[in-house]
């Protein structure tokens, strides 16, 4: 193969990995997703124990469930009462 068609090839391949949908934050072969942007859109989130908890926008909300192993559900938008 000359350089071109190799070029070409490494191209393709890398357009079809990186146009893969990413999957939930915490599905991702144990590993956490931890790019959200900082954003303040408040959410707020309750786990099983009925425990509410504010987070500063909804990705850090499942970045915190996946990395801390939470339970945190969203349950409104804006800071829990």
């Amino acid at each position: 193969m000359d350089n071109i068609s190799v070029l070409i090839l490494f191209s393709l391949c890398l357009t079809a990995v990186i146009s893969q949908p990413v999957e939930n934050n915490n599905n991702n072969n144990g590993k956490c997703d931890n790019h959200c942007d900082y954003s303040f859109n408040p959410v707020c989130a309750t786990n099983e124990k009925g425990e509410s908890r504010t987070f500063n926008n909804a990705c850090i909300l499942e970045t915190e469930n996946c990395l801390r192993k939470l339970g945190f559900q969203k349950t409104g938008d804006g800071a829990c009462p």
